[in-house]
């Protein structure tokens, strides 16, 4: 199962002026599937590691599907910012690496299509396939 999510830059780090000192940071938490504790996702910052983890669907006539593919859909500035933890939170639990796909700011309707075409253009074909879309820090215009 392919899992499009959508990376962010987070909330920006302030100095003790309260200036941006150009860095961005997510909260730690901890993500829970179905309301049961025992899906617990510990102390991540990222939504995406929670979900390529913990996150099963079960069919009747197909089985258990868990998320082995990722796309990240990132700007430039927040794979900056984020890729080398994300990654290194995948390769510490053995997940899948996530692929990147850069993606503009979308800050007019041109970029904006270019975001939208980047999502159609990785959506697999046919009937068999199972996709599951995070939009949980994808841009406001989406």
């Amino acid at each position: 199962m392919l899992l499009i999510s959508f990376l962010g830059l987070g909330e920006a780090k302030r100095d003790l002026d309260g200036k941006p000192t150009g860095e961005y940071s997510y909260q730690p938490t901890t993500y829970r599937f179905n309301q049961d504790s025992q899906t617990d996702i510990n102390n991540t910052c990222y939504v995406v590691r929670a979900i390529t983890q913990g996150y099963i669907i079960e069919e009747k006539s197909t089985g258990l599907h868990k998320v082995n593919d990722v796309l990240l859909l990132a700007t430039e500035q927040a794979e900056k910012a984020h890729l080398h933890k994300i990654s290194a939170e995948f390769k510490t639990h053995q997940l899948p690496q996530p692929r990147v796909v850069r993606v503009p700011f979308g800050t007019n309707a041109e970029q904006q299509w270019e975001q939208f075409n980047t999502i159609l253009e990785n959506i697999p074909v046919g009937s068999d396939k199972k996709v599951v879309f995070d939009i949980t820090h994808g841009f406001r215009s989406q």
